[in-house]
This record gives C-alpha cells, structure tokens and sequence, in this order.
C-alpha cells in the first residue's frame, strides 16, 4: 500500500474543505441576490397633493393629465382659479414625495389677470417632461398663443417654437396633446388663428429644437369656418419622428365634419383618409377624441359620428396603411339619441388587434353609462362595464381615460353619480375580467351636486403601479380640491428568469431569479418541475428561490422549468434548461460526472488522496 505523507494528506483534505465551502457560498449567495421584497398592496386611495400660495379652487374639468416616468415619479398639470383668473397648474412627484411647481412662464405672458392653462404632460424619463396649453399674451387679454413648458433633469423652462406663416392674432391658439418618445423629442398637437378661424397645429421637438409643420397635412376641401375649428387632438408616437395625430376637420363646401388623422414618418407628415361609417349623416359631432399604437402602422383611434338616430361612438382601425372606420359596439340596453348619445374618449392598445376602448353610452333619455368596447385579435365586442351600486340616472357616468399595464390588465376611469353628487369612477381588468373598485377620497372630501369628485387621467407602469389625476370637494374647506389617486392592478406574474439546474445523484437542485414584473401582487410561491413523459417530479417553495427535485433517473434529461404564483394566479413557465442526474463516488462523494470531465482525477486511498493521472474527454454539457 502506498503510504502517503503528511504533507499529501493535508492537501487533499484542504482541497476537500476548499470545494465544499466554495459550494456553500455561492448557495447562498444565489438565495441572498435572488430575494425581493414583498409587492404593494392593491387598494385604491386618493390624497391632495400641495397647491399653490395663491391656490383657491382647481377648475373643474382642467385636471388633465398625469405622466409617470417610474412608479413614484409622475408629473400632473391642470389649472386652478385663485382670484377670478386662469393659473398654470404642475404637480411634481419626486420618490413618492408630491409638490407644487410655479410654472416658468413665456416673457410676454400677462403677470396679472392671467388665463394660463395645462392640457396634458408626457414623460420620457425622471425629470424630462413636457406640458402643453395655452397663455395669455400680456399685449392683449383676447390673444393667446399655444404654451410649451419643458422639464429638462428636474429644471422647468419655457420652451419656444416656431409657428405656421399664416397665423394671425387671436384667442384661438392651444395645445392638446402631447407625447415623448424619448428625451427632447416630443410631438405635439391642437390649433392655431388664421383668418378663417381655428386650424389643426403640429409642432415637433427634435434634439431639444421645436418647430411647427408649415402647412398643417389636411384633406381635400378641409378649412376652418367662424366657430368650425380643424383641430388635432390626440397624438401617440411609436418613436421620435414616428407619430399619429387624430382630431376632426370642417368642410365649408358641404357644411360637414370629417375625421382628420395625419401621419408622420420618419419626420414627414402626411394626412390620412377614413371614410365615416356607412349610416353617418352631416352634422357637428364626428370627431376622433384618442389613438393608441401599439406599433408603427398599426394604429386604433376612437371618437363619434352623426347618424339619423344621432350621436354614435366610433372606432377607426389602420391595418396595412388603410384606416377603416366603424360603429363601436353598444351595450343591449344602448338606445338611439341626439344627446347624450355614444362616445369614445380614450383607446389603450397592448398589442395589434387587441385594444380597450372606453367611453359612455346612452342608456335611458337623461342616462349615461360607462362603455367598453374591446378588440380582440382584430374583432371588436362590447363588454359590460362593471358601475357602482349606487350610480344613479345621470348624463356624466362615463370613462375618461384607459391605462394598462400589461395586455389584460388596465383600469379605466371617470366619474358617476349617486343622488347626492358626483364621485370617482374606477374599473379594474385583471387578466381579462373587470371589476368595480372604490376609491378612498381624502378626509373632509365628499359628494357635491355642483362639484364633486372625478379621476380625468391615469397611467400605469409595466409593474402595475398606477396613479390617476382629478379632484373632489372639500366639505370642511368647500373648495375644489386637486387629487392624484394610486393603487396597483394585481395580474399573472411573469416568468422566473435565469434558471440553473445542477445534477445529482436521482436529483436536481434548482435556482431561479425572481420575476422582475411580479403582476403587483407578491409571489406566494414558485414550483419547479422536471418535465418526463409519464411523471412530472416538483419541488416549490414560498419565497426562496432554489428548491430540489428528488425521485428522479440517473442518466436520464429532464427539461426543466420555474412557474411563479400571486393572489391572481400563476406565470408561464420560464424558458426550459437541461439537466441528467447521476451517481457519484460513494468514498469521496465526488459528483462522477464532472470528475470525468476535469483535469484532475482523485481517488481514495488510505483515508487520503493521491492524483492517479491527468484524465481529459470531451465536454458533454450538463446545463442547456
């Protein structure tokens, strides 16, 4: 027998101490990198954010629009009245910490008695944002002009563009809608004076430089007419110098309105026809109010068109370059009318062919009722709209605005009324089914037949943490009060990521890292499995991310995946790895396998270790 020294004998077993704590750190070191913290909770609740100095009331109706960088950095913008006039309004959160912004006026905006207003605010990054509206000019009280306000890393300034050569002065100059794709590349939309009246305006940003489309792409016949405005309202842009803007144009020839969309490609704009649908007759509420898309040339806008039986929600669909418009569809209980009549006022879309839009409906003489209107793989239905039990008779029950998280997965928001006034309208689709949720409004916050509570705008991160914009009425302080609302929509988490699977003798031990998008709820659990034709053998755990699957074949593959489950039910499973169980040394404990594929072969001898011969074959992998 060879005897082998002392020296031999504590390498061997070094090297065996060696390994062993090595496989121990990187253990639990996988266990340590791959913990989160618990998802937030799923309620809905409103707070006031701080308002201005001067602040006495927010204009009811002007709390228009809020934009999320990330959850906890948003931007909203309204106006409010403190003595008479019209105030810029910008609320800034910063870490979840809300404040009021003085807006950084133009030089030739009026300082007293102003008439100033935001429009909608987007977002492209943590403190890069842009509002638009209008101001009044300090000239003259009656002229305005359109009003850009740009956020550059958290610093607001007035922004200046260009406008078209045959602009003249007067009050008919504003902003709508605007939309970033990325920092200092914005587009924005609504209407210009000329002589004849309001005509459809489109500036664009590009790298930080704004500059108005001279002329403005309309249809044949198309031009403003005394109070007949063409106007742009709505604009979405799949990437900088890649956008869609929708609004209405008059015809003076044949004393109609039409649906206006342009288009622009890689910087060019171009108008865009869509015949109204078959049943539409001339009168003066066709018009598109929202468009989503999901991808350059796959496009959904949504509006309303006359008909003899009156005013009819419409959707108008670009598929391969062609839009084609069509009736929206209604509810069972939906009756004709010339007022209120149907409406869509907002489209989400997660996909091509799978849009979400909303709006209202008639539903009784002096009724409205939220509408929802779905598209599914390019087929629209309706879906009834879940309301409070308490919704009363009333012409304003209806959605403003849609945001989703995911595909399946959005709320829509507005307001209703209960018989003593009005309150905040909140529905939830979580994978697929809508429910009703209610909002907590602040304390000393109350119904009022005059004012009231309403949610105008809301948006949601791929996380599923959203927020809304509106206000509701201070009983204690009896003014109109500005709110922004959060919650979280709680869907299917998404797959575990970067799954490893390590043999073992009839075994597999598996580690995974947690779901970035956990569908805003926490994961209670995640279950491994190892995929075989007659027996799937599992193993899971509630919050750790590694667990061991037993009662498995040596030198049989297993196909390996990670599913994850929350309180909404549970993910795809993750992309599959390889793995093939086997025996190992029963003195040493050495794993077989990967001995044979090392370059140092050990064997027991004696108690100790003595190096045999270099051994070399070639690789099989273990993990695919």
């Amino acid at each position: 027998m060879v005897e082998l020294s002392t020296e031999q004998k504590v390498r061997g077993f070094s090297l065996v101490v060696l390994l062993t704590v090595l496989a121990m750190v990187l253990t639990l070191g996988i266990g340590m990198l791959h913990s989160r913290p618990a998802g937030a909770t799923s309620s809905w609740t409103a707070v006031n954010p701080p308002v201005p100095s001067n602040f006495t009331n927010i204009i009811n109706e002007s709390t228009n629009s809020i934009s999320c960088a990330s959850a906890g950095n948003c931007v909203a913008v309204g106006a409010y009245d403190p003595t008479g006039d019209t105030y810029a309004l910008i609320e800034t959160e910063t870490n979840g910490v809300w404040a009021s912004v003085t807006p950084p006026m133009p030089s030739d905006a009026a300082t007293s008695s102003p008439n100033d207003y935001l429009d909608q605010v987007s977002c492209s990054s943590v403190g890069n944002c842009v509002a638009v509206g209008f101001y009044n000019l300090a000239s003259d009280g009656s002229n305005y002009l359109p009003l850009i306000l740009v956020e550059n890393n958290g610093v607001w300034s007035a922004g200046e563009t260009t406008l078209p050569s045959d602009i003249v002065a007067g009050n008919q100059n504003e902003l709508y809608s605007v939309n970033c794709p990325s920092d200092n590349n914005c587009t924005a939309t609504g209407y210009y004076q000329i002589a004849t009246g309001a005509q459809a305006l489109i500036v664009n940003e590009v790298n930080g430089v704004w500059t108005a489309v001279d002329p403005t792409p309309l249809p044949a016949g198309a031009g403003p007419q005394d109070n007949h405005r063409d106007v742009l309202q709505s604009v979405t842009c799949t990437s900088p110098s890649n956008c869609t803007a929708v609004g209405w144009y008059y015809n003076a020839s044949t004393s109609d309105y039409g649906f206006l969309i342009d288009t622009s490609v890689n910087g060019v704009w171009s108008n865009q026809t869509a015949a109204l649908p078959s049943g539409a007759v001339v009168g003066t509420d066709t018009g598109l109010y929202g468009v989503s898309c999901p991808s350059s040339g796959s496009c959904v806008a949504g509006g309303v068109y006359d008909t003899t039986d009156g005013q009819t929600a419409a959707v108008v669909t670009q598929n391969g370059g062609t839009w084609t418009a069509s009736a929206a569809p209604l509810p069972a209980d939906s009756i004709p009318a010339d007022a209120p009549g149907s409406i869509i006022n907002a489209v989400h879309c997660a996909s091509a062919g799978n849009c979400t839009a909303v709006g209202s409906y008639a539903s009784g003489p002096s009724k409205t009722t939220p509408l929802l209107a779905v598209q599914t793989n390019g087929v629209w239905s309706n879906v009834v709209a879940p309301t409070p039990s308490d919704m009363s008779a009333n012409i304003d029950n209806q959605y403003y605005d849609i945001s989703c998280s995911t595909a399946n997965n959005c709320l829509a928001l507005g307001g209703y009324y209960n018989g003593a006034g009005e309150l905040p309208l909140l529905g939830i689709e979580t994978n697929g089914v809508w429910s009703q949720q209610p909002v907590a409004l602040p304390a000393g916050s109350g119904p009022s037949i005059d004012d009231g509570s309403e949610l105008y705008s809301g948006t949601c991160t791929q996380q599923g943490a959203c927020q809304m914009f509106g206000y509701s009425y201070s009983t204690t302080l009896s003014a109109t009060l500005p709110i922004v609302a959060s919650g979280n929509i709680a869907g299917i988490p998404k797959p575990p990521t970067a799954v490893i699977a390590t043999a073992g003798d009839g075994k597999a031990t598996v580690s995974w890292s947690a779901p970035v998008n956990t569908g805003s709820s926490p994961v209670t659990s995640y279950t491994a499995s190892a995929v075989e034709a007659a027996n799937d053998p599992t193993c899971t755990t509630t919050s750790a991310t590694t667990c061991v699957i037993t009662g498995l074949t040596n030198a049989k593959m297993y196909s390996v995946t990670v599913t994850a489950t929350n309180a909404a039910g549970t993910s795809s499973p993750s992309v599959a790895v390889s793995v093939t169980p086997h025996g190992v040394l029963a003195a040493t404990g050495f794993n077989a396998q990967i001995a044979g594929e090392t370059a140092l072969f050990f064997v027991a001898i004696g108690g100790g270790f003595v190096s045999l011969a270099w051994y070399r074959r070639r690789t099989v992998p273990m993990n695919i």
